[in-house]
């Protein structure tokens, strides 16, 4: 059995000023001081929050086989490069002087089978978007060099995945759009011997078909920005069916392009297929508000934590005498230092980690970066949230957690797993080091089948699951239609939010984070959304956060103000 609340409320002016009576059995909690709840109404339309200069990333992945040369009685398809070379120069001189322009260029079936890129970072295995210059030296060298191998087409659409997984990681900060162009005349053919060369298997529209997958996976790097679109170009004699040309079309529309056949005509009008994103809505993803200076406590109560470094202020000095032969030398928990046991980690880690005998031991880890991500978490304390199963809300997003972090928190994403929960928020909530590394965690359920999710969302206690009242907040978001301009739009009611009696916190005893200093009596409190477009509602999109400083005795006087935020675009390759 758990303790029940009962509570006497008064409602002023919107302001509800609870005092906590408790009736206790098996679990004895601790009473309460008296805290303030306060409550406001606002609304929210999520304006688009990109306004960077555009950049148009145009990535030619051009076919380099025999075929382009006569075979016996057949012609070649493109002997004298009117078909590709010719094209592509025309288009090239369009745009040449744009400044928003940059430039690849990817050949497949060079050296029989490879695939390689002429504008690069210094090796034909590196590429990368480049300038004029180098786009018309690529050119040349295209034209320079003989059409003489298969057609690999595998190898060619991996290598412009990789050119856009790293312009997308070296430049996150830039609004590009990808449009790639991908041109070949024959069947696919990747094998490793010459007398393969000659495959007439086509692509297929089948969704397991190998080449769909590829240009599925390539797209999903930014499937809002990569359009991949494809041309055919092979003589009508060569191929009367266009058998390979119905390849083509299956893998432009895996891409989400367009697709051009030239049949008998030598000019290719590059700018009909040509896309870019157009003007899209956004939604809401999550929207939470989260007081860092309250904490559950051991005893099953909320109550007040000072230095918001997740463990309630009784806790750090009830621990100081149960955990005596835990600490070492002068260590003791202070209820108004974050990191009152180790630098490099805020208390609730060292708790968790060090003192309780389960604990692995903290790693050790030099001067710790800055909190690049906004989570409030550094790169020591994101490292030791894992789970060896991390998952996400897509299998790519799973994918991404595994490679990039090997099971750990991510130090560029404050929500690891993508499910709108801060990393802080969730560790700091249920003290269990695998909840902010696993999407699936939301839906366990505690006493009363209340989930996780509705713990984090309410501040809950995990040990008084199904009790909802003074010290628990009521936060509710609703959708209330669309705007004139397209714009999702939203009602925020903040119907309760809990505050306690701190005492102050200089900066230099928060871990020297600015947003957790406070005067006595006053809470820290984040304000957050994450919000994504409407195509892509599970893609990373963007963290919107402000933090304000409240006191106990005045709450949030001027309402809820949904304005001063600042945003942090969570990269969408790491």
């Amino acid at each position: 059995m758990i303790c029940k609340l009962r509570s006497g409320l008064s409602l002023v002016f919107g302001i509800s000023l609870g005092v906590i009576l408790l009736g206790c059995s098996d679990v004895r909690i601790k009473g309460l001081a008296e805290n303030r709840s306060y409550s406001s109404k606002s609304n929210l339309c999520l304006k688009p929050p990109e306004n960077l200069t555009r950049i148009n990333k145009v990535l030619f992945v051009v076919d380099k086989s025999g075929s382009n040369e006569a075979i016996g009685t057949l012609p070649g398809n493109d002997m004298d490069d009117t078909r590709r070379a010719d094209n592509i120069q025309n288009f090239f001189n369009l745009h040449r002087n744009e400044a928003f322009y940059r430039w690849g260029y990817i050949v497949f079936g060079v050296e029989l089978n490879q695939a390689q890129a002429y504008i690069n970072n210094g090796t034909l295995n590196s590429p990368t978007f480049g300038n004029a210059n180098q786009m018309q030296a690529a050119i040349d060298r295209h034209r320079a060099t003989p059409d003489d191998g298969c057609t690999p087409y595998l190898a060619g659409i991996a290598l412009a995945k990789r050119a856009i997984e790293d312009d997308l990681r070296n430049f996150p900060n830039e609004d590009s759009v990808y449009n790639i162009f991908f041109m070949s005349d024959g069947f696919p053919n990747d094998a490793n011997s010459a007398e393969n060369c000659g495959s007439t298997t086509p692509v297929s529209s089948s969704p397991t078909d190998p080449y769909i997958l590829a240009v599925r996976d390539l797209v999903r790097v930014a499937p809002d920005r990569i359009f991949f679109s494809t041309a055919y170009y092979a003589l009508p004699v060569n191929d009367p069916a266009r058998m390979a040309a119905d390849g083509l079309r299956y893998m432009s529309e895996a891409g989400g392009g367009r697709f051009a056949d030239l049949q008998g005509s030598d000019t290719l009008n590059f700018e009909a297929l040509t896309l870019g994103p157009h003007p899209e809505s956004w939604v809401l993803k999550r929207m939470s508000v989260y007081n860092f200076n309250a904490a559950n406590c051991s005893d099953g109560s909320r109550d007040a934590d000072s230095d918001g470094d997740g463990l309630c202020d009784k806790d750090e000095i009830e621990f100081n005498t149960k955990f005596a032969s835990r600490l070492t030398g002068s260590q003791q928990f202070d209820p108004v230092n974050r990191n009152s046991i180790n630098p490099r980690y805020s208390d609730l880690f060292s708790y968790k980690f060090q003192v309780l005998p389960t604990g692995e031991g903290l790693r050790a880890c030099a001067e710790p970066e800055p909190d690049e991500d906004h989570d409030l978490l550094n790169l020591c304390e994101e490292r030791m949230l894992f789970d060896n199963q991390a998952n996400g809300p897509t299998p790519q997003w799973t994918e991404q957690m595994r490679e990039a972090g090997a099971g750990t928190a991510n130090t560029l994403n404050p929500d690891t797993d993508g499910d709108g929960f801060l990393d802080s928020i969730e560790f700091f909530s249920l003290g269990v080091k695998s909840t902010p590394v696993n999407y699936n965690n939301i839906f366990d359920r505690y006493t009363g089948g209340i989930t996780a999710e509705t713990l984090l969302a309410e501040q809950r206690h995990p040990m008084r699951p199904t009790e909802a009242g003074p010290d628990t907040t009521d936060f509710r978001v609703t959708f209330s239609g669309i705007n004139t301009a397209g714009e999702n739009c939203y009602n925020v009611d903040l119907v309760r939010l809990p505050l306690f009696a701190t005492r102050g916190v200089g900066i230099n005893r928060v871990s020297g984070i600015p947003e957790l200093a406070h005067a006595d009596d006053e809470s820290v409190v984040l304000l957050y959304y994450i919000i994504t477009q409407e195509r892509n509602p599970n893609g990373k999109g963007y963290l919107f956060y402000s933090y304000r400083k409240l006191h106990r005795q005045q709450g949030w006087s001027n309402g809820l103000e949904l304005n001063n935020f600042q945003n942090f675009k969570v990269p969408e390759v790491f």
